[in-house]
């Protein structure tokens, strides 16, 4: 997932998105991307290139550094470290646990109570929003229940939403 710049909707500034995706070591592309232009062709062919948010890049690499003759690419990001935060949190708007096991994620309490959350968190961050998912799949069975129960028309109400 990456953090685009995008000519702002009509009343929705720039800074104002929440981005949904997921971010795993399958989002890696495993071709050179045209400001490689002085790679060889056979160089090309092994690299990864990458552009993610703060230490995904590093994660994501980790996850595949046993490939072999694999090389690694990666740019300064668009983002100053001081304007990013990464956070674990445990417990929702309401005190509902936050567990994501495979058992819980499914449980439409924890989906409603990830949407309150994103929510609230939309509401006090004033620039972009960007949440990560473990799978499209997932992803898409959130965006989906939050379409279901009114809470993305809700969060879009402060911020574009792209999904």
């Amino acid at each position: 997932l990456n953090i685009t710049k995008r000519e702002p909707l009509p009343n929705k500034p720039v800074s104002s998105v929440l981005r949904l995706g997921a971010t795993t070591s399958a989002n890696i592309s495993k071709h050179a991307d045209n400001t490689h232009n002085s790679t060889s062709s056979a160089q090309k062919d092994t690299s990864i290139d990458t552009n993610a948010i703060a230490s995904t890049a590093k994660h994501a690499y980790d996850d595949i550094e046993s490939a072999v003759g694999v090389t690694l690419f990666s740019c300064d990001h668009v983002i100053p470290p001081d304007n990013l935060i990464a956070l674990a949190v445990g417990v929702g708007p309401t005190g509902k646990r936050l567990s994501f096991t495979y058992e819980n994620r499914q449980k439409i309490d924890t989906i409603d109570e990830l949407g309150r959350l994103v929510l609230q968190t939309c509401r006090r961050v004033p620039d972009g929003v960007v949440c990560f998912f473990a799978s499209y799949d997932y992803a898409t069975f959130v965006y989906e229940r939050w379409e279901t129960n009114g809470m993305l028309k809700t969060i879009a109400g402060t911020k574009t939403v792209c999904g």
